[in-house]
């Protein structure tokens, strides 16, 4: 499992689609757009149908089995949903990512504070500690979720299995496994972008955390010419929206911005980060959590985006 390469602009993008397009000369492109769920990345096998075995991605080629923790998750099949006449493949590997919705998180932090425990710091961080607990019995209790969106190994499908990213978001539906809420496809730079805005209006309503958006390569041959570095395909990206649920031009946990951090905010083209900013941000996660407050995690409209 691998990670992929971040941007934080738009023409970050553009230069991502040009430089795929000359890779692939003459061949007509098209890509699919995902929310990017703040969650912890995981691997999810069935075999025979069957749910075996949860892991996840730990440095990409050997992870933590979680398979006990993972089979609490409400929202996952323990059994594949497919036709009559329709065998499952022998054995089938999905990649995804398990979270904490945010009504779960609230209710996670008040009890914990109503126990005289401290309160998680964020959902993302909830749902790995949940992920780590040995006993399987106490993770039934939080409400995790997944979402899936990828294919790892497989063996023994039946048949000819789908070619493209839209094609196994459908099949993995008709199975009846957790997919992303929204999923665009287009087939140029410019549509690319529109569709990421449109996400990050949309994600602002979504009842979990999200970072941004996953650009992909829709066609599996394709992606197999592209290949990949030693750290992430060539043919996704992940852009990263800064903005939605933690207000940047304020503060977030509390903790006040400084001027050195917010300065590249608002100019054009958005930089990444700045090191001031990163700096803020690592000290936001862990300061006292009594200066934390639920209403902090709602979605804040207000906040300004960069563009």
């Amino acid at each position: 499992m691998q990670s992929l390469e971040n941007t934080y602009s738009d023409e970050e993008v553009r230069a991502f689609v040009l430089r795929v397009q000359k890779l692939l000369p003459g061949e007509p492109l098209a890509w699919t757009i995902e929310p990017k769920v703040d969650g912890v990345a995981v691997s999810v096998r069935y075999e025979a149908g069957v749910f075996a075995q949860g892991a996840t991605r730990g440095d990409g080629t050997t992870g933590d089995d979680i398979t006990a923790n993972v089979r609490t998750i409400r929202s996952l099949p323990l059994r594949l949903d497919c036709a009559p006449g329709h065998p499952p493949p022998a054995v089938i590997e999905f990649r995804g990512e398990i979270y904490l919705p945010l009504a779960g998180f609230q209710q996670q932090n008040a009890e914990r504070l109503a126990a005289g425990e401290e309160p998680f710091v964020n959902p993302r961080n909830a749902a790995a500690g949940s992920l780590k607990q040995l006993d399987s019995r106490l993770v039934a209790r939080r409400p995790l979720s997944i979402v899936l969106y990828g294919i790892g190994e497989m063996q023994g499908f039946p048949g000819t299995p789908p070619a493209d990213q839209k094609g196994w978001l459908e099949w993995m539906r008709a199975a009846g496994l957790p997919t992303p809420q929204e999923c665009w496809l287009v087939d140029s730079a410019e549509a690319v972008i529109e569709a990421i805005a449109k996400l990050d209006l949309l994600r602002r309503g979504f009842g979990y955390e999200t970072d941004g958006a996953v650009v992909k390569l829709n066609d599996f041959a394709q992606r197999l010419r592209m290949g990949s570095t030693a750290k992430a395909p060539r043919w996704a990206m992940a852009h990263r929206c800064l903005v939605g649920w933690k207000r940047l031009d304020a503060n977030w946990w509390g903790m006040a911005m400084p001027a050195s951090a917010r300065s590249w905010v608002n100019r054009k083209p958005t930089p990444k980060p700045n090191d001031a900013w990163e700096k803020w941000r690592e000290a936001c996660s862990t300061i006292s959590p009594t200066t934390r407050t639920a209403s902090a995690m709602q979605p804040d409209s207000t906040a300004a985006k960069p563009s």
